[in-house]
């Protein structure tokens, strides 16, 4: 086609959007949006506001320049849903930009929280309590509409539940300047009705999108921002946290864009000096880190826990909480998950409790976890604890489990509280792990409260323990009290374990009051339609 032809915004916009150009989305995004929404908004109507909030319109387009720093903000309020002459938005160019910056945060954040900013500085350090909504698992760009989709992982928080009820796991949003990463966090700020998109940064956070107004993926009408401000939940947020916003005024692009993490006494030495971090602020950082580490880990999201540990790096150790978490994992990805964690940092805490959770992982993988935890760290105690919980394991693979720990480490401790933990197992693998035990603790005397423990043991293998403590000892010294416990216990075989009781004990049945015992449960037998005397157990 030749020469020039005259088209409306949207049909170019279509056209460009089928170029997909990753590279400068950060740039086209925002104009893509005024361009293809022009065509739609009627002419000489200087009163009609926008739909998006003046917050997400900042998200957008933070890394224009201004040829007035002031226009960073007053310039977008023309396409704001916000008011313009609302206190904290109504232009004054009379005022220094850093105020003028401080008051639009406040705005956003309905006056909530400390907000610093500095005369030689183009960022705002805010102090303020948020709820942890969940992260970000994926995003996927929407070249033809300048949106973005995300796939979110929510927490369990009451919080978490109300914009997942209104607004489900998927989210389309409009695309902002700095582009939304995996791990990257979902939370909601004190005095925001829309969610709030920040980023780990060492020792504090950096936001990625102050305000987002979700849609679900399909509808292209118009969100409901004020449906938003009635979810807003109304009690105390519980997280101090300390964020860091950036509004580029130079005309660099390299001075615009974010550079590698630091510290905030890096970044801001003097706010370090007027306002020390609070105890409360740096335990809250961790609980949230902490937080999303074990979500990603119960998950079985390798790749993102890889990502969210590269995240932490070295300023946030990994702590027990993570690693417990970690081990503890019953999905197929369980491993894989260890291997990531385990690469990821030499000194982990590999403590005693992080051992009793592998040991009472019940997955299919559970195995191949401790395998994975003992090369790691060659020097560990297996203490008479770690056992016990291992004979409690009621997975598929406990048995393997407990051989492990055997060939570990020599002289495992085999006490008669480990015996009762096994004798009490209800899954399937009970039998095996106590033929273990017993095969490396031959001396250990049957009681009549092993008896008494698994007699009631309701599981549908504790039958088959039973069997295993009479093979094991034939020299059981067999009272009334364990014929009694057994008798009225609800073993699926305990007729026959009692006749077997009594037969290889015949010795027993001559003392006082046996007799009258053994007459009893031969009457008992008759009525079951059983002959006591017609029956040899196999088991013997």
């Amino acid at each position: 086609m030749c020469g020039s032809v005259q088209i409306n915004g949207y049909t170019f916009c279509e056209g460009l959007g089928q170029l997909e150009i990753p590279s400068s989305l950060g740039h086209i995004h925002p104009v893509v949006y005024l361009i293809r929404g022009a065509h739609f908004r009627p002419r000489n109507a200087p009163k009609l506001r926008g739909s998006l909030c003046i917050g997400e319109l900042i998200g957008m387009y933070r890394y224009h320049m201004a040829s007035t720093s002031h226009d960073k903000v007053y310039a977008l309020l023309g396409l704001a849903a916000d008011d313009p002459n609302t206190p904290g938005l109504k232009p004054d160019y009379n005022v220094p930009w850093y105020d003028v910056f401080s008051n639009t945060i406040q705005y956003i954040l309905s006056g909530e929280g400390i907000v610093e900013t500095y005369p030689e500085k183009d960022i705002a350090i805010i102090q303020t309590k948020c709820w942890i909504l969940g992260c970000i698992g994926s995003v996927e760009d929407i070249y033809e509409s300048n949106r973005q989709k995300l796939n979110i992982l929510f927490n369990d928080t009451p919080e978490s539940s109300v914009f997942q009820n209104e607004w489900g796991r998927r989210w389309m949003i409009q695309a902002s300047a700095e582009p939304i990463q995996s791990c990257d966090i979902l939370c909601l700020l004190r005095g925001n009705s829309n969610p709030c998109i920040i980023r780990l940064s060492k020792d504090h956070f950096t936001i990625i999108n102050i305000a987002i107004t979700p849609q679900q993926p399909g509808y292209n009408d118009n969100p409901d921002t004020e449906s938003l401000r009635e979810m807003d939940p109304r009690q105390n947020p519980p997280y101090d946290i300390t964020l860091i916003w950036a509004i580029p005024v130079s005309d660099t692009e390299n001075e615009v864009r974010p550079r590698d993490p630091m510290e905030l006494i890096q970044i801001a030495p003097q706010y370090q000096k007027e306002r020390p971090d609070t105890e409360k602020g740096s335990t809250d950082l961790r609980v949230i880190v902490d937080g999303i580490a074990v979500q990603l880990a119960d998950q079985g999201e390798p790749d993102l826990f890889k990502g969210w540990l590269t995240q932490m790096g070295t300023a946030v150790p990994v702590s027990e909480q993570v690693v417990k978490a970690v081990v503890g994992n019953t999905t197929p990805d369980g491993p894989q998950i260890v291997k990531v964690l385990l690469q990821y940092q030499d000194n982990l805490p590999v403590t005693e409790e992080v051992v009793k959770v592998a040991a009472g992982n019940e997955g299919y993988c559970g195995d191949e976890i401790m395998r994975l935890l003992l090369k790691y760290r060659h020097s560990l105690h297996i203490s008479e604890e770690v056992v016990k919980v291992v004979a409690m394991n009621k997975g598929p693979y406990a048995h393997y489990i407990m051989e492990r720990l055997f060939k570990y480490q020599k002289n495992i401790p085999v006490t008669e509280e480990v015996i009762k933990a096994a004798a009490g197992n209800r899954g399937v693998r009970g039998p095996e792990l106590m033929e273990i035990l017993l095969n490396h603790r031959h001396s250990l005397p049957v009681t009549e409260e092993l008896v008494r423990i698994v007699a009631g043991n309701e599981g549908l293998y504790a039958k088959d323990i039973m069997w295993v403590l009479f093979k094991h000892q034939d020299d059981i010294l067999i009272n009334e009290e364990m014929v009694t416990t057994v008798e009225q216990s609800e073993l699926p075989e305990r007729y026959e374990i009692v006749k077997w009781m009594l037969f290889k004990h015949q010795e027993m049945i001559r003392k006082p009051g046996w007799k009258e015992k053994f007459q009893n449960t031969a009457r008992k037998f008759r009525q079951e339609g059983l002959s006591i005397m017609s029956t040899k157990h196999h088991r013997k």
